[in-house]
């Protein structure tokens, strides 16, 4: 039986077609990956013309064996619901017959299935409104503002900028905040009910958290540094250095122990977040990747690295960096998934916002909480 390795959320159509352009690369680094209430008329729309290379054939074959994972509220799931709505709406909300009926067959089949299989769930009602609204009248004037000028600037997630430029003309600062509020709340809430470890965000988004909570910034412990299981895990990485996978597509990857392997480094490059690698290690390392490198056994890209010490350029090497740059180049040196571009990242915590959004538990004293960023210049896997 399946298990869960490394489940990360994403809420796809808030980036519409960029949203779809990305599934790939989101797919080979999860396991399994959670989607928020895809669109099936946009995927196909994207698959047809290029812009994605999963179509919605292969889209359900992997709902099927629990490697995408779909949730939603209850009346995503009813055709007549969701083509009402999207006469005054969203045109990607309309049910795509042949694929919507498929995932909710699925969901109807294995709603007392194993964690892994349950790949199409219901998520109990939002939260959104009525917290954001009891969260202004908590903070009052300087959050009414702090976010206001954000959305005056763009600064704001990108599935809400729109409608909240509208709704700052027509309805005024507290209604535009408020909306901002309420959909981070229910995106939380949705990557929680989907027992996700971390959000895949585009860096606009990702600035926006840090944005923030900038105010009264956490500094990061200076002295944290890698442990020894992460340790043997990286110099693990090395060895596989010398022995590069080479991946022709996506369909072909999927599910295989390579898939369950990149994911898991990924994971532990989550877990790593902001470990520094200890001066001595450091220069271990360094050696080792140098010795390969003379013996032909690095990639060119890596091995100019070296040479031109930009690889260990900085004064407090972080541990994550090297897990997804050594994956990347044992899996995907011609970036055949698409994962260049995909980093992991961390948000300080500093005014508490992400606290009390609850991305992060009251009790957890960690001054940081991790994503997965997206490079504003990623483009469409090839």
């Amino acid at each position: 039986m399946e298990t869960i390795v490394f489940p990360t959320f994403f809420h796809i159509n808030d980036y519409d077609e960029r949203g779809y352009a990305l599934l790939a690369s989101h797919v080979a680094t999860s396991y399994p990956l959670v989607l928020w209430a895809p669109s099936g008329i946009l995927l196909e729309k994207c698959w047809r013309s290029g812009i994605c290379p999963i179509s919605p054939e292969q889209f359900l074959k992997f709902v099927e064996v629990g490697y995408i994972h779909i949730i939603a509220r209850d009346w995503w799931f009813d055709k007549a619901e969701r083509n009402r709505q999207s006469e005054n709406g969203w045109y990607g909300l309309r049910w795509l017959d042949g694929f919507d009926n498929a995932l909710n067959q699925i969901r109807l089949e294995r709603e007392i299935a194993s964690p892994f299989e349950c790949s199409v769930r219901i998520v109990p009602p939002q939260k959104g409104p009525k917290w954001a609204k009891e969260y202004v009248d908590e903070k009052g004037q300087p959050i009414i503002e702090r976010v206001a000028d954000l959305i005056r600037q763009k600064k704001v997630p990108e599935g809400v900028l729109q409608k909240t430029l509208r709704a700052l003309t027509k309805e005024g600062e507290r209604a535009a905040v408020e909306m901002v509020l309420r959909d981070l709340k229910n995106h939380v809430e949705a990557k929680n009910d989907a027992q996700a470890k971390v959000f895949f965000l585009s860096q606009n988004d990702a600035d926006f958290f840090r944005l923030i909570e900038a105010e009264g910034s956490i500094p990061v412990t200076e002295d944290i540094v890698i442990s020894a299981d992460m340790g043997r895990a990286i110099e693990t990485l090395v060895e596989r250095l010398q022995n590069p996978e080479h991946v022709h597509d996506l369909q072909g990857f999927v599910g295989r122990p390579l898939h369950r392997e990149l994911a898991s480094w990924f994971g532990q490059a989550v877990d790593a977040a902001h470990m520094f690698l200890p001066v001595d290690y450091s220069q271990k390392l360094q050696d080792q990747l140098f010795a390969d490198a003379a013996r032909g056994k690095l990639s060119r890209r890596l091995t100019q690295a070296l040479r031109q010490k930009t690889l260990f350029s900085a004064r407090k090497i972080r541990a994550e960096q090297l897990i997804t740059l050594f994956a990347k180049e044992i899996m995907d040196r011609d970036n055949t998934l698409g994962i260049s571009s995909i980093s992991v990242e961390t948000v300080d915590i500093g005014s508490g916002f992400s606290r009390d959004l609850e991305l992060v538990p009251p009790e957890d004293e960690q001054p940081f909480w991790t994503c997965l960023e997206e490079s504003a210049a990623a483009s469409s896997p090839q």
